[in-house]
C-alpha cells in the first residue's frame, strides 16, 4: 500500500490492471511499474481476430 500512497487513483488504478494483466504481483514487480511508466500502456484488445480461409468455425468441430 505504501507504493500507492502518492499516486493519483488513475495511476493506481492503471498500475494494479497492468500488473494483474501480466501477473506481476509482487511488491517489486509494482514498484518496476510505476518508476518505468509501464502502465500508461492502455490496457485492451491484444489484437483483432484475423478472418482467413484456413482458419475453421464454431460450426467445424460439431
Amino acid at each position: 500500500m505504501r507504493l500507492y500512497r502518492d499516486l493519483h487513483r488513475d495511476r493506481a488504478e492503471a498500475v494494479s490492471a497492468r500488473a494483474v494483466e501480466i501477473g506481476g504481483l509482487t511488491c517489486k514487480s509494482i514498484a518496476a511499474l510505476i518508476t518505468n511508466h509501464k502502465a500508461a500502456r492502455p490496457a485492451g484488445n491484444p489484437g483483432a481476430i484475423i478472418d482467413h480461409a484456413n482458419l475453421r468455425g464454431p460450426g467445424y468441430f460439431h
